[in-house]
């Protein structure tokens, strides 16, 4: 008997706020009352355990993304052998 297995690829990956917060040791930056009230957004209430669960996973994830997005100018201005300006880094 021959079995079917549908595999469904997707560029999104979904996990629960507590594999969120483990994924990488990440440090633990103090966050303040102050740095609590200038990160909320209108109407938004912020923990620090939000925070802490997730931003800081999340900026993490992005310093990742930021470094090779720039090693990969700097490397490709060097194969061309040209300078190029720095092409900015957009989030939306």
């Amino acid at each position: 008997m021959n079995k079917t297995y549908e595999v469904t690829y997707s560029p999104f990956r979904a996990f629960t706020r507590k594999e969120w917060s483990t994924l990488e040791e990440h440090p633990m930056f103090p966050v303040s009352d102050i740095d609590l009230t200038r990160l909320q957004a209108l109407n938004e209430p912020l923990t620090t355990e939000e925070v802490e669960e997730i931003y800081i996973p999340m900026i993490r994830l992005l310093q990742i993304h930021l470094t090779h997005y720039r090693n990969l100018h700097n490397e490709r201005d060097q194969f061309f052998d040209n300078t190029s300006q720095p092409i900015p880094y957009i989030i939306g």
